[in-house]
């Protein structure tokens, strides 16, 4: 299967019908890519100046926009602090110096993971395709979207009320049908005194 004329995979899956559907997702990747071929710079330069421009709007905010601002930027640096530790890079002094380079106008600046080194991605031809970065952005904020949606709904249905069955979850005088009179509810086990042992 060539994919952009670019790479070449053999792939063998366990069923066939995965094979036909790796080919059309496959298709569709270069037919998205030739619809739309703008491209952006690789190695996180994008993530780090939206999430540096990001900042600087934070500031014009105030309260929970404010903090939302903040750590969406905090969570678009996942990507080149995930970058720069698989390359065995310090991720910390990586993201300072990405910061401080992307505030200075170096827009292209990013981790060039295979020199393991802070470098500028359009000069290391380290290139991604617009619509796939879209794509995930908009993919991985509305996944988040959701999660802090069913956060709440958890967290209201835990003060509904107690567990049904009393306080303890259990019906009084323990299970029924379990022998022993349920382990005699709350008087415990009948007398063993007559028991043979």
């Amino acid at each position: 299967i060539r994919i952009l004329d670019a790479a070449a995979y053999l792939w063998r899956p366990p069923a066939t019908f995965l094979t036909a559907s790796f080919k059309e997702k496959c298709s569709l990747r270069r037919t998205m890519a030739r619809a739309s071929p703008s491209i952006v710079a690789g190695g996180g330069a994008p993530e780090t100046y939206t999430a540096t421009k990001l900042r600087t709007w934070s500031k014009t905010l105030e309260g929970r926009e404010q903090l939302a601002a903040e750590k969406f930027a905090e969570a678009l640096e996942s990507i080149p602090h995930t970058l720069a530790e698989n390359a065995g890079m310090d991720p910390i002094d990586t993201l300072t110096n990405l910061r401080s380079k992307q505030l200075k106008g170096e827009k292209w600046i990013g981790v060039d993971v295979m020199k393991a080194k802070v470098a500028n991605m359009k000069s290391s031809d380290i290139i991604e395709p617009l619509a796939v970065k879209q794509q995930i952005i908009s993919a991985a904020t509305e996944a988040a979207c959701m999660i802090l949606r069913i956060d709440d709904v958890i967290a209201t249905s835990k003060t509904a009320g107690p567990p049904h069955g009393g306080e303890g979850g259990m019906p009084p005088g323990g299970m029924p049908g379990m022998g022993m009179g349920g382990m005699g509810g709350m008087g415990g086990m009948p007398d063993m005194g007559s028991m043979d042992m």
